[in-house]
């Protein structure tokens, strides 16, 4: 007799942020994972979020994000259970696995597929594990899923591109800087007005740069005061040459150039090459958009929960 349990499952999305360059302009799915799922232990969990960011980074995208407007999540279901008695007792699982990718705005499904599975192990949660394992995720079925995905989130942004750029423009304006940044970091490069996009990131940047600069002038003229040079640098580090700060930031590291010891040699060598070198400058920027929008990502609430049906039979 089949037995159905339904298992209401809260998610958690994972933020887990990528330190390199070319996630910017690369679309990204936030991985959902159920938490405290009866009958799928930690291990099991783990394993299948594994599996689904090879899926995911297999094909070209990435399993990070500035946002978590666009999801990858799983659905699994054990329809079948039997144990086979001898000298060890074994359990047999058939199972299907579902993997769906979903816009959060709108609740709408983009692409989804399903796996069938099956495992089997001395105990159910090795089964589990074994049909997980079993899972192939060069697979061209999975390709095709995550491509089909892919084309309508450049749909849909291809179709609200301008749209996006006059909201983080808004955004920019009542000195919402690193919101209209992490909504930016968010268009993939695919789209026809991408160009645009990173025109408007710069413009914005420069803004806020010129938004916040006064205070970490200062601040980097009180460490420098007191000798703390590593703590001057630091902010220093965070000033654009361009912005309104800049003549005095330049002349700042002058000032102290003459008074640090080796300890913070490398480190102010670093800053001023970033005053000097136009490709340096550019990497810094870059480099400091996707942390502001990272930080900004970090820190804003989880979605509202939702629940997803886990089926058991």
């Amino acid at each position: 007799m089949k037995n159905i349990i339904y298992l209401i499952v809260l998610f958690s999305v994972l933020n887990v942020y990528s330190q390199n360059f070319n996630d910017i302009g690369k679309i990204s799915l936030s991985i959902v994972m159920p938490e405290n799922l009866e009958d799928l232990d930690e291990s099991n969990l783990s394993n299948l979020e594994t599996k689904i960011l090879e899926i995911v980074n297999k094909t070209g995208l990435s399993g990070t994000g500035y946002n978590n407007n666009f999801v990858i999540y799983p659905k699994f279901t054990i329809y079948n259970s039997k144990i086979s008695k001898g000298m060890q007792n074994i359990t047999f699982i058939d199972c299907e696995l579902s993997l769906f990718i979903k816009q959060v705005d709108n609740n709408m499904v983009f692409s989804s597929i399903s796996k069938k599975l099956n495992g089997n192990g001395l105990s159910k949660q090795e089964a589990i594990s074994n049909s997980i394992d079993s899972l192939d995720s060069t697979e061209d079925a999975f390709s095709k899923f995550i491509e089909k995905g892919k084309t309508r989130i450049i749909q849909y942004y291809e179709s609200r591109c301008a749209d996006l750029i006059v909201q983080a423009d808004g955004m920019a304006k009542r000195q919402s800087y690193e919101e209209a940044l992490a909504l930016l970091l968010s268009i993939p490069s695919e789209v026809s007005c991408f160009s645009k996009v990173q025109s408007k990131t710069i413009e914005i940047y420069k803004n806020y740069q010129s938004y916040r600069c006064g205070g970490l002038l200062q601040q980097a003229q009180s460490d420098a005061a007191q000798n703390d040079f590593s703590s001057s640098l630091s902010s220093l580090s965070q000033i654009d040459p361009s912005s309104k700060c800049g003549p005095e930031a330049k002349a700042l590291m002058g000032k102290i150039e003459g008074k640090i010891d080796a300890a913070n040699r490398q480190q102010f060598q670093a800053t001023m090459m970033v005053y000097k070198d136009a490709v340096q400058l550019e990497k810094q920027r870059i480099s400091a958009v996707r942390d502001i929008a990272v930080e900004y990502a970090r820190n804003q609430p989880k979605p509202a929960t939702n629940n997803y049906l886990i089926l058991i039979r």
